[in-house]
């Protein structure tokens, strides 16, 4: 029969793969708006798991040539937290820990107690007020991504080497899942429109085929409509760029409340040139809309154009809608859109103009 010395350590083993298990789901579930809460919830279960005061995450980069880290993460209870030294904004290996980094990113922890480490480590690592530390290293796609760290501030002692391997597993699957969201919210901001913050020509370009094809198996209705700010090259003329900038900024977000649904979005096509796009909405639900944003624009506090035909900032709007299965691609609702729009510039401006999408093949 097993002893009890034995049964304990089975027993903190099996604790600890359910503690990474837990931190597996979490960091799988993570996305932009619940990274942050979820790192800081992962942490917490480690310090319970190794019974530690505080737990940190600290990422590389390198800056002229040298190698510095910073601490991106930390949970703490009952101590000052690390963030109030100035160390935790930004400290080179070679200046601080030069050892360090040799260990760290040959694979090897940092498991120790203080008063035993090197001058240097004892002068950074005392006045955080640890007895001992254990730092393990994180590699992700086999490159020295940072380190994982725990302080035990009551005791000095060297942690089991056994919990080692399981802790480099969660410390991975924490860098990871922090990796993902950071290049997903890159990625996001492709799709964006640096001046206006509204959904730009590449997102409308990349999102209606999917659309269309979409559509097509649901024989539902799309409606599209082409938008142009009226007169906008002698606004910019009169006013200059800066207020034409600004001038486009609220023309964006006054187009951009009148969607409400889930699945509808304007985006900036080019210029002073907008798109909406509202799948699932028939032709009295696309001149509602339409009707809307010519309000919106009309009420904005931007400057006037100051000058006949029109004394206040207007758009004008082209219209179609149709059953995306009697179409050949997306693109005929483009050109039909944009066929209504030069009617409602031909006609005045500062109106709308519908036609229906041909449905026969």
């Amino acid at each position: 029969m097993p002893c009890r010395e034995e049964l304990r350590e089975l027993e903190h083993k099996v604790e600890m793969l359910q503690t990474v298990n837990n931190i597996a789901l979490l960091m799988l579930q993570s996305h932009a708006d619940i990274i942050d809460e979820n790192i800081q919830e992962s942490l917490h279960l480690l310090a319970e798991l190794v019974d530690v005061d505080r737990v940190y995450i600290w990422k590389n980069y390198y800056r002229d040539g040298i190698h510095y880290c910073a601490q991106r993460y930390e949970w703490s209870n009952g101590v000052e937290s690390q963030w109030n030294y100035r160390l935790a904004t930004e400290a080179s290996y070679n200046d601080v820990a030069p050892r360090w980094e040799q260990l760290l990113s040959q694979g090897y922890c940092i498991n120790d107690i203080v008063r035993c480490m090197p001058e240097s480590e004892q002068a950074a690592l005392t006045p955080q007020g640890i007895l001992s530390i254990l730092v393990v290293p994180i590699f992700l796609q086999h490159h020295f991504w940072g380190f994982l760290g725990f302080d035990d501030c009551r005791n000095e002692q060297f942690f089991p080497e056994s919990d080692e391997i399981i802790l480099r597993s969660a410390s991975e699957m924490i860098a990871g899942a922090l990796s993902r969201v950071e290049l997903e919210m890159k990625a996001g901001k492709l799709f964006y429109d640096s001046l206006t913050g509204i959904y730009n020509r590449r997102f409308f370009d990349e999102n209606m085929p999917k659309l269309h094809k979409a559509l097509t198996r649901s024989k539902t209705p799309l409606t599209l409509m082409m938008i142009d700010i009226d007169n906008f090259k002698r606004y910019n003329d009169i006013y200059g760029h800066v207020e034409g900038d600004s001038c486009l900024k609220e023309v964006a977000e006054a187009l951009r409340s009148c969607v409400t649904r889930t699945d509808d979005f304007v985006a900036r096509y080019g210029g002073e040139e907008f798109v909406a796009i509202m799948p699932n909405t028939d032709e009295a639900g696309a001149l509602t809309v339409a009707q809307r944003m010519l309000e919106k624009v009309r009420e904005l506090d931007v400057r006037h154009m100051g000058n006949p035909p029109a004394n206040i900032v207007t758009v004008s709007i082209g219209i179609t809608t149709g059953m995306v299965e009697y179409t050949h691609s997306e693109t005929e609702f483009v050109m039909k859109a944009d066929e209504m729009l030069y009617e409602s510039k031909r006609n005045g401006r500062n109106q709308y103009t519908f036609g229906s999408l041909n449905q026969a093949n």
